[in-house]
């Protein structure tokens, strides 16, 4: 197997840890920069845990429009071997570690991973951290999911609790409570727009405010470009707000 870009650097991280292989990996969901080391990781000896709509979807064909790519179906190696529906708790090493799905958030199949004893919440990609999320809703992803996420996500953290986000640098409570501020108003001003009648182009472009566009401009991605929030489809009463696709704002 050819080594991925990513397996350098991780493999760097494990040696610092430990000579010991990895003995798991928790895929928060099944986008494959967030699985594209389950191959290695598992020929190296770890068992693979995830959502059980995260198999389906590593298991089948799957097509990403907002991306222009369909993804084949990962070797048989690289898939989960442990899945579960809503929760599980893995003891290891004198750690407990809480695993939870709430339902459909950044898509169907979505983790949040809690490490008691080192007070860390991994969230996968329902948290992106300064930076407008992308929202999987081929795969079951929507506005209304990921703000319920995030609420779910900020009952379980404290002042003190790392949060560690699928996108950005590793936060905490405070910039979760301003990810979830940034959703609810992005959200708010799509429907209200809708209901003004107002058109797909110009929707895109108003979106969001001044305020939130500087401070979110100031973070950029490896190509440059800045996606915006993926609003297609909303399932509570600000349901309606649909055709939304990624918006991209090129940075300096």
């Amino acid at each position: 197997m050819t080594a991925l870009p990513s397996q350098k650097r991780i493999q760097a991280a494990l040696d610092q840890i430990g000579a010991a292989p990895a003995k798991y990996v928790i895929n928060t969901h099944w986008h494959w920069d967030h699985t594209d080391g389950n191959e290695w990781l598992h020929q190296q000896g770890a068992t693979i845990i995830a959502q059980e709509n995260t198999l389906k979807h590593l298991s089948a064909t799957t097509r990403v429009e907002d991306w222009d790519y369909t993804f084949q179906p990962w070797p048989v190696g690289a898939r989960p071997t442990i899945t579960f529906k809503t929760d599980k708790t893995l003891k290891f090493d004198r750690e407990t570690i809480v695993m939870k799905n709430f339902g459909r958030g950044h898509t169907d199949g979505d983790l949040s991973v809690y490490f008691q004893r080192a007070d860390v919440l991994v969230l996968g990609d329902t948290f992106w951290n300064g930076i407008y999320p992308f929202i999987d809703n081929a795969a079951g992803g929507g506005i209304d999911g990921m703000i319920r996420w995030v609420d779910a996500a900020l009952i379980r953290a404290t002042d003190k609790t790392i949060i560690v986000p699928g996108h950005g640098p590793v936060g905490n409570k405070a910039q979760l409570v301003e990810f979830r501020e940034m959703l609810a108003a992005i959200r708010e001003n799509v429907y209200r727009l809708k209901k003004q009648g107002k058109s797909l182009r110009r929707s895109h472009r108003r979106q969001t405010d001044g305020c939130l566009r500087r401070k979110v401009g100031q973070v950029r991605d490896r190509s440059g470009i800045l996606y915006a929030a993926c609003l297609c489809r909303s399932q509570s009463d600000h349901a309606e707000v649909s055709g939304l696709r990624i918006q991209e704002w090129h940075v300096s």
